[in-house]
């Protein structure tokens, strides 16, 4: 569907995003907005079958340089806990015959419980399909996992059950005490192809945690403190003496959020350009309003945002109406 759809839908506007990392609470509502427009409860197969282990990021691309599949599985596991923290805990349990990972969904992914199990489930097929394979040989994905268990209904329809099924290749257990990953033990001693000493310690550096909502506050109190400045931006140091904190300390907790004091004010200035830009006012003057001190810079920075000059993208808006 188009992305101005979903968002609309969503009641969000796309153009003020600028985060690396999309909070939490956003993330929910455009899944929900996605279930109700697709009206497919299990989107998040397909959501599943798109992440390859380089769409994981640092995560997925720790696991699959593991030099075997036990040592993946446990990378997965140890380092998901930070970059999944506010969706769900991973626990491991092996034997001599299986090894099963739990899924635990969290409260605060309630609403899309279901989205997340079936992202999960699939994206797992994805990887080890990558893994073991490499030409995606659904024999070798069976001989892999064992089967998938989840707490909730089988689909109503059977047109509907066998696809879903055929989508996660192994067989699925609905109705279960608990959602898991039941992989064979011989998958453990599985030598990995593509283990990578150097990229295991490059992505365990890598991962960072997904802000949770309790910490999203702090980028909106600085885009706060940000308004009264009329696109004159003040040095970091004087938001932070506002807000309480050293300039060092604002400065760490911003970057475990994985956003910039620069580019919180390059958003700002780049939301409030769309606007001008929609106006007959000129392009030094907008420059001038945005606190640039010469139209050059303006233009160095707005190319940069849109990837287009503000001339071009005139000529765009143009066309547009």
């Amino acid at each position: 569907m188009p992305r101005e759809r979903l968002f609309a839908h969503a009641n969000m506007d796309e153009n003020t995003w600028h985060r690396d990392i999309v909070p939490l609470r956003y993330f929910i509502r455009l899944v929900d907005a996605a279930l109700v427009l697709t009206d497919d409860p299990h989107i998040g197969i397909v959501l599943g079958k798109q992440l390859n282990f380089m769409k994981h990021g640092a995560v997925g691309a720790l696991a699959f340089a593991s030099p075997t599949g036990a040592d993946s599985l446990l990378a997965f596991v140890n380092h998901s806990q930070r970059a999944n923290a506010p969706f769900m805990k991973i626990q491991q349990h092996t034997d001599n015959e299986e090894i099963r990972l739990t899924l635990m969904p969290l409260k605060s992914v309630h609403s899309i419980n279901k989205f997340v199990v079936d992202t999960a489930l699939s994206s797992c097929i994805t990887m080890i399909r990558t893994m073991i394979s490499g030409i995606g040989d659904d024999l070798l994905i069976k001989k892999a996992i064992k089967h998938f268990s989840v707490t909730y209904a089988a689909p109503s329809v059977m047109q509907e059950l066998k696809l879903y099924q055929a989508a996660l290749v192994v067989p699925v257990k609905f109705n279960q005490p608990q959602c898991q990953i039941v992989f064979y033990g011989n998958f453990a001693s599985k030598e990995n192809p593509y283990y990578s000493s150097g990229l295991i310690e490059t992505m365990a550096r890598a991962i960072k945690p997904i802000p949770t909502d309790d910490e999203e506050p702090l980028i909106s109190k600085v885009e706060q403190c940000l308004a009264g400045y009329d696109f004159r931006f003040p040095a970091l140091s004087v938001i932070a003496a506002q807000l309480g904190f050293s300039e060092r300390t604002l400065h760490r907790r911003l970057a475990e959020q994985g956003i910039k004091y620069r580019a919180i004010c390059d958003a700002l200035r780049c939301e409030q350009a769309r606007v001008l830009m929609a106006t007959t006012m000129s392009v030094d003057e907008i420059a001038y309003r945005l606190g640039y001190f010469d139209a050059a810079s303006f233009y160095k920075a707005f190319k940069r945002w849109e990837g287009v000059s503000p001339s071009e993208y005139r000529i765009f808006l143009r066309g547009m109406l």
